[in-house]
């Protein structure tokens, strides 16, 4: 996933006030940040 879909993910689980989502999109722009930086 890319860096950029996973915050628009975040955002999107904050303004459902929904707990699971709000973890998956934590962990889901968690993981795309690590991708990111693993390809400096």
């Amino acid at each position: 996933m890319v860096l950029a879909e996973a915050l628009a993910e975040l955002t999107a689980a904050r303004r459902t006030a929904n707990p699971h989502a709000l973890r998956t999109a934590l962990r889901r722009v968690a993981e795309s940040a690590v991708t990111w930086r693993e390809r400096i």
